[in-house]
């Protein structure tokens, strides 16, 4: 049974956003130096205030707007990691 195809902001944000992941944290770490830790199969990210907003240092993609504007206004940790089968990939973003 063949998967259905989808194009849209479902599709950008959570297939495409994997592949454009390393030039997010690549651009991340240069601007803010320390912000990214961890290893291939685990991260932790900070995200600064207003680094990760409209006009801020790593811009988000369109979709993300709104969220970025809430995500800007204080400190956030993203986390990544995978069970230990690494079946599941989690990803986990809170206040810092």
């Amino acid at each position: 049974m063949a998967l259905p195809y989808y194009r849209g902001p479902t599709d950008r944000l959570v297939l495409d956003g994997l592949l454009r992941m390393p030039t997010f944290l690549r651009s991340l770490e240069m601007l803010h130096p320390n912000s990214v830790q961890g290893t291939l199969t685990e991260w932790d990210v900070s995200l600064p205030p207003g680094a990760v907003a409209p006009g801020g240092t790593v811009p988000p993609p369109l979709e993300l707007r709104d969220w970025a504007e809430r995500v800007a206004a204080q400190p956030h940790r993203l986390r990544s990691s995978f069970d230990t089968s690494r079946q599941h990939f989690e990803l986990v973003l809170t206040p810092d």
